[in-house]
């Protein structure tokens, strides 16, 4: 069974599983919190103690930089595992990658042949930009699954004679959580999309009709709705938080770096620098053939059909160089786009099976060594275990075998490809090779490394705190960094923000989370200092912080 044959079959679907549990699920809730994981699982476990749904809070202090949808699905989670843990955190991401995948692989099937749409929800599921975050407790992963499921609907409802009111119906609805869960960047992402296509194709009337007015109320009301609750209970003032609003997009921070302008002149060269290097790393290995679906006159010879290809360039094209030109934005805000670039890129590789060229061959060869990848890297797994964590042997030599078993049939699916396929085998040996890196990180080298996490050593403290105690926090970070939510996670279920240190000091008795600085001023006026332990320090690239006791104020 060659590859277009693999691909082609029926029970692809369930192949497609199995390498989505082999890439993303090993010790998913082992790991610590990383990243921004902290301040999106905080809110959710706040959540779910207080029982306030409308009004996410961030050590007991209302937070509202992203909207309540994701703490709400994080809290439900919990709720049925008994506790929001990492797990809890990131099981939406995990699952939201499984529904990308499936989406491609159900994306323009009138146009789309079945092993170009199966090669579609491999590229999409081994992209590195997904691995990455479909693993972690963050939005991006679950905003993409809500994005490319308008666009699939969108598309599935085009038709020559117009868009089906329908197909407006869902994608509002759509829009609709994807507003609750970050703001505008679903829809954003959805319109950069729709809107120059339109134009393109010559369109746009759609965008004026009855349909699209009703798709723009029903994206709007659940936000509203939010919204409405708020200044309803008088949880914040409007105009707070629209100024909240007007940071979160990066407004503040654009007018700041007028008043300096070198600062300004490195920070746009770095940006535009490094920005196309970052997306073309996010994309691939789709990346590898994306370029060829950009020329009109390649795509013509090859026999892509020309109005899906425009949908699929603007979904890819025109959001990149909209956050390319806005130095404020980062890759991974136009995380959704790779969907639309995934599919290209399997449309391409379509194209080059249909009229063989030159690099033929030489794909079949590539994937031939590709194919070796899975069982080498299963053998260094035992062998890394072996010299530095020993307990997880077991696990690595269990790993190995399945990576060998991998190298076996990917060795025979490459070699029963015919010449004209080895497009499809190369592009399909990349993807899996991408997915088996990432197996053998979360089955050996996570497990391994989580004794050394900064997380990790919050946790281990923990268990030297008073039980169904509050740890009080100053937020006074010597430095920023996400990693400190990471820390206060791990180190209490309860922790409370306080304004000032005087405000800490009328909480004695108490346990507490200060700066060094701020120790050393308790200390200085008069007030027993019991060390619980420090945070931070050299190994973790953090300043370190304190963990304390405030005992009381010592008699002179």
């Amino acid at each position: 069974m060659g590859w277009p044959r693999l691909l082609e079959h029926r029970w692809f679907p369930l192949v497609l599983v199995l390498l989505w549990a082999l890439a993303y699920l090993p010790h998913l809730g082992t790991r610590t919190l990383r990243l921004e994981e902290g301040r999106r699982a905080t809110p959710a476990r706040e959540m779910l103690a207080s029982n306030d749904w409308v009004r996410p809070t961030l050590y007991g202090d209302t937070y509202l930089s992203k909207p309540p949808f994701y703490f709400w699905i994080v809290a439900s989670i919990g709720a049925l595992l008994g506790e929001v843990t990492a797990l809890a955190t990131r099981l939406p991401s995990v699952l939201s990658s499984l529904g990308c995948a499936l989406i491609a692989l159900r994306f323009a099937p009138d146009i789309l042949d079945r092993k170009t749409r199966a090669l579609g929800s491999l590229l999409v599921l081994s992209a590195s930009t997904l691995l990455d975050k479909g693993t972690l407790g963050e939005i991006d992963a679950t905003l993409c699954l809500f994005v490319a499921g308008a666009l699939k609907i969108w598309w599935d409802g085009n038709r020559p004679e117009g868009q089906t009111i329908r197909s407006w119906i869902l994608v509002g609805l759509l829009l609709g959580v994807s507003g609750l869960l970050k703001g505008p960047a679903g829809p954003s992402l959805f319109y950069l999309t729709v809107v120059p296509y339109a134009f393109w194709t010559g369109r746009w009337k759609r965008l004026f009709s009855l349909g699209h007015v009703l798709c723009v109320v029903l994206a709007a009301i659940p936000a509203a709705i939010w919204i409405a609750a708020l200044l309803d209970r008088g949880i914040v003032p409007a105009g707070d938080l629209l100024v909240l609003w007007r940071i979160q997009l990066g407004a503040d921070h654009a007018a700041a770096t007028l008043s300096d302008p070198g600062g300004q002149i490195k920070f746009l060269l770095k940006h535009y620098l490094e920005f196309p290097i970052q997306v073309a790393g996010m994309w691939l290995p789709g990346f590898l053939w994306l370029g060829f679906g950009f020329r009109r006159r390649w795509a013509a010879s090859h026999g892509l059909n020309e109005d899906l290809r425009r949908f699929l360039v603007c979904g890819a094209f025109v959001p990149f160089i909209i956050y390319y030109l806005y130095p404020q934005s980062r890759p991974r805000h136009l995380m959704a786009a790779f969907i639309p670039a995934e599919i290209l890129a399997a449309y391409v590789v379509f194209g080059m099976a249909s009229v063989p060229g030159r690099f033929v061959k030489r794909s079949l060869r590539s994937a031939i060594v590709l194919s070796w990848l899975p069982g080498i890297l299963g053998v260094i797994g035992v062998g890394l275990s072996a010299v530095v964590y020993q307990e997880g042997l077991p696990i690595a030599i269990a790993t190995m075998f399945v990576c060998i078993a991998w190298t076996w049939y990917s060795l025979r699916t490459t070699r029963e490809t015919e010449a004209s396929s080895g497009v499809f085998a190369f592009a399909g040996t990349a993807a899996c090779a991408a997915l088996a890196v990432w197996f053998v990180v979360n089955a050996v080298v996570i497990p391994w490394r989580v004794p050394y996490s900064p997380s990790h050593d919050a946790f281990v403290l923990s268990k030297k705190l008073e039980p169904n105690s509050p740890v009080f926090s100053t937020l006074t970070f010597p430095v920023k960094g996400e990693g400190y939510y990471n820390l206060q996670f791990h180190l209490s279920p309860d922790i409370r923000a306080v304004a000032e240190l005087e405000t800490l000091k009328g909480l004695a008795p108490c346990q507490a989370l200060v700066s060094p600085l701020e120790r050393q001023a308790l200390e200085s006026s008069g007030w027993k200092v019991e060390e619980i332990g420090k945070l931070g320090g050299n190994k973790t690239g953090l300043a370190e912080v304190h963990v304390i006791r405030l005992v009381a104020l010592t008699p002179e």
